[in-house]
Parts: structure tokens; C-alpha cells; sequence
């Protein structure tokens, strides 16, 4: 049985926008836990070197090391205030509905919360393997992302750069782009799949249910 998709349900108060002070158009990016986001951030901080109209909050991830870290702030710093740099904020879905766009990867828990806030999204999925950015593809290669990206764009859902156009110049005009997109219509999605789950369990177990002939 589809249950419908797992994502977070924000209560609508979390951190918005206004908490940082950043003006229209505001990106939101976010890598998730920041262990393989590396070259996206980077690409990120270029774009944004290239569009001083656009203000931005870089969510960088908990597990982003330590001087990434340093670099990345540094690097934000020469931006001005209109760039703010957190690791992690434990409920991101009103800024991510808040956001004019949100640039992030392509990963299933990420994407699942983007598409239950309606965000505008660009997609930049990986297909290095988890904590191999600094090798790229020479160490393996992993479809998942490219492929969930590429489905959402298919569908109307969501726009995307491949990870091997990715670059300051090549994001900076996706951007731009992206800006111009409408709001994805989420509506027939469900999003209550731990729910739904967890009901259609109860109902077995308590025998209200019968499991299906294989």
C-alpha cells in the first residue's frame, strides 16, 4: 500500500526571513547535514558574488568541517550583510516556504519537506559519492539524486542544473531563471505517510485488517 510521502510538518513557527533581515529576492540554500555539499556551497557563494540584487540565508550543515567552515564564512563576510551563513536550523520549512527560491541537492528528506511547503525550488543533485566531493566521480558514481531531480523536472515540480554543469556562472543564471517559475501545486500529494503508516498497522495488528492474498 502507498502510504503517501514522509516529510516534516512545520507548525508555521520557525525562524522566517525577517528574523535575519534579508530583503527580496531571498534564496534559501541548504545541503542538508553538510557532509558532501561542499562544491554546491561553493558554487552558491559565487553565484551570489555575481548577483548583488539577491539576498541569501546558507544553511551549511552541522557536519560541514571545520575550515570549510571558516573559509565559507569568510567568504560570506566580503558579501556584506544580505548573506548569512547558519549550520543548522532545526526547522527550516518556513523559510523554505518563505524563500523566492531555494537552492538545494537533491536528497529524499530535503526534498519531500520543499515540496509540502511549496517552495520554488532548483535542484543541483550529487552523484559523487557521500564525503567523496573532493574526488567526484573518480571514486563512483551514485544516480539517486539525478534521478529524483530529474523526475521533479519532468514533472513541473522543480527546476535543475546538473552536477557536472555546475559552476558560479552556470548557477547564477539558473537562478535568475528560476525566479521566474511558478510555485509548484503540491495539492494531490500526500505528505502524511508516517500517519497513514502507522494507522494501517494499528489496524492490522488489531485485526480490523487482514493482510492482503499474496
Amino acid at each position: 500500500r502507498h502510504c503517501g510521502y514522509v516529510a516534516r510538518t512545520g507548525n508555521g513557527e520557525g525562524l522566517g526571513f525577517d528574523a535575519f533581515g534579508l530583503a527580496s529576492p531571498r534564496i534559501l540554500a541548504t545541503v542538508g547535514g553538510g557532509g558532501d555539499g561542499l562544491p554546491l556551497l561553493d558554487a552558491v557563494l559565487g553565484a551570489l558574488e555575481r548577483l548583488d540584487h539577491v539576498s541569501a540565508l546558507v544553511l551549511a550543515g552541522p557536519l560541514q568541517g571545520a575550515k570549510d567552515r571558516e573559509a565559507m564564512l569568510d567568504r560570506a563576510a566580503a558579501l556584506g550583510p544580505r548573506v548569512v551563513v547558519r549550520p543548522f536550523i532545526e526547522d527550516p520549512t518556513r523559510l523554505m516556504a518563505e524563500a523566492d527560491i531555494v537552492v538545494s541537492m537533491a536528497g529524499y528528506n530535503t526534498v519531500a519537506e520543499l515540496l509540502r511547503s511549496r517552495a520554488r525550488m532548483l535542484l543541483v543533485p550529487r552523484d559523487w559519492r557521500y564525503g567523496e566531493h573532493a574526488r567526484g566521480t573518480a571514486a563512483g558514481v551514485e544516480m539517486e539524486q539525478p534521478l529524483r531531480a530529474r523526475i521533479l523536472a519532468e514533472a513541473g515540480l522543480a527546476a535543475t542544473l546538473e552536477p557536472g554543469a555546475l559552476s558560479p556562472e552556470a548557477l547564477a543564471e539558473a537562478i535568475g531563471e528560476a525566479l521566474d517559475r511558478d510555485r509548484p501545486s503540491t495539492a494531490s500529494m500526500g505528505f502524511d505517510g508516517a500517519e497513514t503508516a502507522a494507522g494501517l498497522f494499528d489496524e492490522l495488528l488489531s485485526g480490523e485488517r487482514a493482510f492482503d492474498a499474496a
